[in-house]
């Protein structure tokens, strides 16, 4: 019965969920900066799998299949909830599964060299696009208000919720750059340290992390309010953060997979 509950409850999740992580902008982003620290070795063996596609052209098809049936399965791997008094341990576990134990699966099944042309392709491309919602903070929300979807606020004087806010309204309010440009401004003149720092923590704390901004979002916007400039510019420096983890991240995975391990 508990099961039951869980599944259906799993499924209204998903449902609600259909709000894009970062949007296809921000995905581009972390697919970009990813890009541009993997070597050569591990960049061809990706260019192979997708057919000569970038990862900047595939960064975005996980939320584009997400309608289609033979994708319906992975609704729920894009977000995960952990409600007030809970740690990720301790809430009950989506049976269809979350974006955290999915992005470790998909690792293990890419590094396994058993997946056939296609499946391989489409993992890459699962991977790909889910380090970036792990590191969109309302993607690891509380599921009492359904990932900040339940919190009606004004955005520049238009109704939405804190949920939408955050996955696509505020990077275009934050700088109207094109995901080239935000690249660029994001990711230089990083030391070998920097990178060191950022890349070396597990999955696991990276998504501690992301739940730790939410927190501090969750305070921070309460229920009702109109934001607009201020709020841009007060989380700006958050978003330009959470895209350079996300792609340094994202290129450790794809080196571990195809090549020796270290982000350049």
């Amino acid at each position: 019965m508990k099961t039951r509950v869980l599944m259906i409850l799993a499924a209204v999740l998903a449902a609600v969920n259909l709000s894009f992580a970062w949007g296809p902008k921000g995905h581009a982003v972390v697919a970009d900066i990813a890009a541009r620290h993997i070597s050569k070795k591990t960049a061809q063996k990706i260019d192979a799998v997708l057919g000569g596609e970038t990862m900047v052209d595939v960064s975005s098809w996980a939320d584009n299949v997400r309608k289609d049936p033979r994708y319906a399965h992975t609704a729920t791997w894009h977000f995960v909830n952990v409600d007030p008094g809970y740690t990720y341990q301790t809430m009950p576990k989506d049976p269809a599964g979350d974006v955290y134990v999915k992005l470790l699966e998909i690792t293990e099944a890419l590094k396994s060299d058993t997946l056939s042309g296609e499946q391989e392709k489409v993992n890459l491309m699962l991977l790909i696009h889910l380090v970036g919602d792990l590191h969109c903070p309302m993607h690891v929300g509380h599921r009492d208000d359904l990932g900040g979807n339940r919190i009606p606020v004004q955005w520049f004087g238009q109704p939405t919720n804190l949920h939408s806010v955050w996955d696509s309204k505020l990077v275009d309010a934050c700088r109207p750059w094109s995901y080239s440009e935000w690249t660029e401004n994001i990711d230089r003149n990083l030391t070998p340290e920097q990178i060191r720092r950022i890349t070396q923590p597990s999955v696991m704390e990276w998504m501690e992390q992301t739940m730790a901004l939410c927190e501090d979002i969750y305070a921070n916007t309460p229920s009702g309010g109109n934001y607009s400039y201020d709020y841009s510019f007060q989380y700006a420096p958050a978003v330009k953060q959470q895209f350079l983890q996300a792609g340094l991240r994202l290129a450790r995975l794809l080196e571990e997979i195809y090549g020796n391990g270290r982000v350049r």
